[in-house]
């Protein structure tokens, strides 16, 4: 990660630049540091919110904020909450991540549905 993120800073508006952002999140991601990761999409989104890959940031952070929340019920789910807007952003977008975002969104739904109807 190191090496991306010098190779972005020596070059910031290329466009390898800008893959590596994303690879950056990826591998967050892939370490299962799915704050770090769902913030790096954030951060790539905030810089390029109309980029082709937009699609697939709204989904991975929002993955990365659903996989971070707790799978307790009575636990706080802010995460839950925080993974809604990229969902709902990426299940709009046409494109490979539009249906699994889609998926994605429902289980999200479900499981804050659940804690609605545990704490009553």
């Amino acid at each position: 990660m190191q090496c991306l993120e010098m190779f972005k800073a020596k070059f910031p508006k290329s466009e390898e630049a800008r893959q590596a952002e994303l690879k950056i999140g990826d591998a967050y991601f892939r370490q299962k540091d799915y704050l770090l990761a769902a913030e790096s999409y954030e951060a790539f989104l905030r810089i390029h919110p109309f980029d082709e890959k937009s699609g697939y940031a709204h989904y991975r952070a929002g993955t990365a904020y659903a996989k971070y929340a707790p799978s307790a019920i009575d636990r706080d789910q802010k995460y839950l909450y925080d993974a809604l807007p990229n969902l709902r952003r990426a299940a709009v977008i046409p494109g490979p991540y539009q249906d699994i975002a889609k998926q994605e969104l429902l289980s999200v739904y479900l499981r804050l549905s659940k804690r609605d109807y545990y704490i009553g």
